[in-house]
């Protein structure tokens, strides 16, 4: 009886060391492939995207909302302190709290889980689409307005030197996936969390929105396009589930008319004879 439970509890700690390796190799190959991607599309984008990036700064200002450098330089003149904090929450507060938010609700709630994980891959496939047919120079690149490369002047220098490496792309501004991602995540935890919690997700996007913009790395309207791409990938996410759904409700009435021997009849699928109504007729 013992050597039987012993083998059970053993199945079972191999199954769950299975589906996580599982999990952590679809994440691990989904960034490794993202990664490249957006490491080698900005040969030759430098053009674009400095004038894209001058498009941004007109569009804001249109709007009444370019405020980044004035904000930036208003740290930097009255709370140069906080420049040290905001560079290493900008490093320290992006995947050292998206890994273990995602492992809470693996373990928790993994129904969850697998919505937000499908909905982050979702994001990171726009993302390098977006990369691509839109390059955009940062701002921390316009010093002719008064930006500054917080990280580059301050540090930390481990983050200036990992940015030299082949995979980065000094162009993929927009959207922000500092707020892209925290964000799939966030919305995955505060669906079970009290006032409390959800104050705290509210706060930490808050502070990492106020980070990118102070270290100089995105437009308020890269925080805007990263909202953008989420929704977009609730509905690719909402539209294949319905689509799978349909198929797999669909399908089974196929089989069934076809074993039924029922070759000589009009075949009309069941669901489509409840939406016509009376108006449908099988002979």
């Amino acid at each position: 009886m013992f050597r039987v439970l012993r083998l059970w509890v053993s199945w079972m700690s191999r199954i769950s060391i299975i589906q996580i390796s599982g999990e952590v190799a679809l994440i691990a190959s989904g960034y490794f492939v993202y990664s490249i991607a957006r490491g080698l599309i900005y040969d030759n984008q430098a053009l674009a995207a400095f004038d894209n990036a001058w498009e941004i700064v007109r569009l804001e200002q249109a709007a009444g909302v370019f405020t980044e450098a004035q904000l930036q330089e208003w740290f930097l003149d009255n709370a140069s302190g906080f420049i040290y904090f905001f560079n290493w929450f900008y490093v320290l507060g992006y995947w050292p709290i998206i890994l273990p938010g995602a492992v809470f609700l693996y373990i928790k709630y993994p129904q969850v889980y697998k919505k937000y994980r499908t909905l982050a891959l979702i994001t990171f496939s726009i993302a390098i689409v977006l990369y691509e047919t839109y390059p955009l120079a940062p701002p921390r690149m316009l010093t002719t307005l008064g930006f500054v490369d917080t990280i580059h002047r301050f540090g930390p220098d481990e983050y200036h030197t990992a940015s030299d490496t082949l995979l980065y792309n000094p162009y993929a501004a927009m959207p922000s996936l500092h707020i892209g991602l925290p964000m799939v995540v966030c919305l995955g935890l505060a669906r079970h969390a009290n006032t409390v919690c959800k104050l705290l997700v509210i706060g930490y996007l808050g502070l990492m929105l106020v980070t990118i913009v102070v270290t100089g790395n995105h437009y308020y309207f890269d925080a805007l396009g990263a909202v953008g791409v989420v929704f977009l990938a609730f509905i690719t996410y909402n539209l294949w589930g319905h689509l799978v759904f349909k198929y797999n409700n669909r399908a089974p009435n196929r089989r069934q008319v076809a074993t039924a021997g029922t070759f000589n009849h009009h075949i009309i699928d069941n669901d489509m004879a409840k939406s016509w109504g009376d108006a449908a007729y099988i002979s």
